[in-house]
């Protein structure tokens, strides 16, 4: 068979044959940059781990309950979460802000 008959010039058929792709550029900087988005939300999420906040007096989000409570001063319901805790004659209560935990405290003598 003569390259005449095929009518394809050598230099194209070269060409194709090497597979080349003009995007493989491209497609190593947008792997590139994926690994390093992981990497970082892996470092993110290792280095954010170990400091929880705390909430309420030492006990941290996942440790309270979210339950609805009602302040017993002002009767405001509110989660217990975001709550402030007062521990009062061996019995925990929350009140819906600090303001309402001290005038609590003053009336209560």
């Amino acid at each position: 068979m003569d390259k005449r008959s095929l009518n394809v010039k050598p230099d194209l058929a070269i060409t194709f044959l090497k597979f080349e792709t003009p995007n493989l550029g491209k497609m190593k900087l947008l792997i590139l940059l994926l690994i390093g988005y992981l990497a970082f939300r892996t470092f993110k999420s290792w280095l954010l781990s170990g400091s929880q906040q705390d909430t309420v007096q030492g006990k941290t989000a996942a440790e309270i309950d979210d339950d609805m409570v009602q302040d017993p001063f002002c009767g405001v319901y509110f989660a217990k979460r975001d709550g402030v805790l007062l521990r009062h004659q061996g019995e925990d209560i929350y009140f819906c802000s600090a303001e309402c935990r001290d005038k609590f405290l003053s009336s209560s003598g």
